[in-house]
């Protein structure tokens, strides 16, 4: 059976790579490698960006301002979760809970642990350059 620890960990590691998905599809739609159709009707934007015809240091730069755009909503939604907002003030704060043992999804703060999970991605990305 795997710990709190290990489900969390894995948890906050597919958040990371659905962030890391949704960035590259972007990418890929905007230099016109895949034509992607989200949920939302984005293909006039898309044209739009296309149109720039941006070069691989500018897709690059975009890739990692979307990226970080995109962490922090998480990261603020994760906020919300853990009670760090009016809402929660209120006691209307959420707990995410694993089904199957009726445990909290990870130990402390979910908001401080995807931070981490993220430094720690991040650190092992960097040592393997």
């Amino acid at each position: 059976m795997q710990t709190i620890k290990e489900i969390g960990a894995k948890f906050y590691l597919e958040i990371l790579a659905t962030i890391d998905i949704f960035v590259e599809s972007m990418i890929n739609d905007i230099s016109q490698k895949t034509d992607n159709q989200s949920e939302l009707d984005l293909t006039e934007k898309v044209k739009v960006l296309q149109q720039k015809n941006l070069s691989e240091l500018e897709l690059a730069a975009l890739k990692m301002m979307v990226k970080g755009k995109m962490t922090g909503v998480i990261h603020s939604l994760l906020v919300t979760i853990d009670g760090g907002t009016a809402l929660s003030d209120s006691g209307q704060a959420l707990e995410l809970i694993n089904r199957k043992t009726n445990q909290p999804l990870s130990a402390g703060a979910l908001h401080e642990n995807f931070i981490k999970m993220l430094q720690v991605k991040n650190l092992m990305a960097n040592a393997s350059k």
